[in-house]
């Protein structure tokens, strides 16, 4: 499990004791796609800090991993030092957690440049730690399925049947923050590309989205950009954000026809915004593991298709949704024929209406496992829902036939959830591939190969 520090706290802590050290450089462990970004500590001073992706090339795992850095100048001199350690996607530092081979991960250290004004021409990067047994996972036997990254995955956009790109990052964070990659079915690794829908963030879309305006007294918080969730339609051609009071906005990619979709959230977390194919979404809402799931649908030009987030029947797990986002697959324990049954449902958003059974199920994920995905086969108007949920403890993949009402087991999956940590799915287009990803300290991108079984095959 993630131990939760302030990286600033702990690098000022650990900087003085550590500085002016003789590391010990393990060559397995390699420094990669390093950067100096400038960040405020918590006591308000702005402080160089050498991030990047460490990456384990051997066959060892490693803990208690500590990063030493010689900062270099122009003529290659030491101009000054640092310290740092691994940390999580969304910078908290990650120490109890050995780094496994073939695993990489984020690293933040905190520079001491001694003479200041100085250019900085090299950062050269020292890696030491324990070498300890890796870890084994006792997994059954896993179908069709490909490993594509170790990274902290967390948005996945599928481009064609057999292209997707993908953002590593953080999940509280806006899409232009991840590190973007392009991947195609069958290849052997992913290609860097640059962040999606960036030409779109100009200062009109900006102005005209009010989306760094504070709505009490209006003035200009440039910070609201990276909290308010921004997300574009599958066709790039409209988006969806919150304000900083949590109501709900979509805008087209000119910046034009800003539309309100919903207001009075401002006690509830938007957790995130899963669109469909027909450019609908369906935005949901918690504040921590075991919470409720609340939920709202609407189209990308602004309407709302279900009725407002109080009126929603609330879900043990993220829902799913159609693709005209009239309807919610949701998970509890609600009457049926007047007694509890605990399972998954269907429900109208539109109105109030009661959950509808879909089947029952000894075990309910919590709302950090993926949301349903719903597959709709146009040439047969037959439908079909993947779930992610444990069975007998192991977290498992199965697929429901909504025409015929059956429920089928297809593999075992490698997610290791802790409670603070997420996973998420997307379909193909075509139906016939399933990503899945998951953050923290066991987290990665799979793709699952749905024409491997022999029931709800697609594509």
């Amino acid at each position: 499990m993630t131990l939760r520090l302030i990286p600033a706290l702990l690098a000022a802590l650990l900087l003085a004791t550590t500085l002016h050290a003789q590391p010990r450089n393990i060559s397995d462990l390699v420094a990669l796609e390093t950067q100096v970004i400038t960040q405020t500590d918590a006591f308000g001073v702005a402080q160089q800090v050498l991030v990047g992706t460490l990456r384990n090339t051997g066959t060892q795992a490693y803990a208690d991993i500590q990063l030493y850095v010689d900062v270099l100048d122009a003529d290659g001199n030491v101009a000054g030092e640092g310290f740092g350690f691994l940390v999580d996607a969304c910078g908290s530092a990650v120490l109890d957690s050995p780094l496994q081979p073939q695993q990489q991960r984020g690293f933040a250290a905190t520079l001491d440049i001694f003479a200041p004004g100085t250019v900085i021409g090299e950062n050269v990067v020292y890696a030491d730690g324990t070498a300890v047994a890796p870890e084994v996972l006792d997994l059954p036997p896993l179908t069709g399925m490909t490993a594509i990254s170790t990274q902290e995955v967390v948005e996945v956009v599928w481009e064609s049947a057999d292209t997707l790109r993908y953002g590593v990052g953080c999940p509280r964070r806006v899409f232009s923050t991840y590190a973007w990659y392009r991947h195609r079915v069958g290849d052997n690794a992913s290609t860097p590309i640059p962040t999606p829908n960036a030409d779109a963030l100009t200062e009109t879309f900006i102005a005209q989205s009010a989306i760094n305006v504070v709505t009490q007294n209006r003035t200009l918080d440039t910070t609201l950009f990276d909290r308010s969730m921004l997300t574009f339609a599958p066709d790039g051609q409209q988006a969806v954000f919150q304000s900083d009071i949590h109501s709900l906005f979509t805008i087209r990619r000119d910046g034009a026809f800003r539309r309100g979709v919903h207001i009075f959230l401002h006690q509830y977390t938007l957790q995130g915004i899963n669109w469909t194919p027909r450019n609908n979404f369906l935005a949901y809402y918690f504040g921590a593991y075991g919470e409720p799931v609340r939920y709202v649908t609407g189209t990308g030009a602004g309407r709302l298709i279900s009725q407002v987030i109080t009126a929603a029947v609330p879900s043990v797990i993220v829902p799913g949704t159609t693709y005209n986002g009239d309807r919610a697959f949701i998970a509890g324990t609600f009457p049926v024929d007047g007694a509890d049954v605990t399972g998954y449902f269907v429900r109208d958003v539109r109105r109030n209406s009661a959950p509808e059974l879909l089947f029952a199920a000894d075990e309910l994920p919590g709302n950090n496992y993926p949301a349903p995905a719903y597959y709709l086969r146009e040439a047969d108007d037959t439908r079909s829902l993947y779930i992610v949920r444990p069975v007998d403890g192991q977290p498992t993949l199965q697929c429901y036939a909504i025409e015929a009402q059956s429920l089928h087991t297809l593999t075992a999956l490698p997610l290791q959830l802790a409670t603070d940590e997420r996973a998420w799915s997307w379909i193909a287009p075509d139906g016939g591939t399933l990503a899945l990803s998951a953050s923290g300290d066991h987290a990665g991108l799979w793709l699952i190969d749905l024409r491997a079984f022999d029931v709800c095959a697609h594509g």
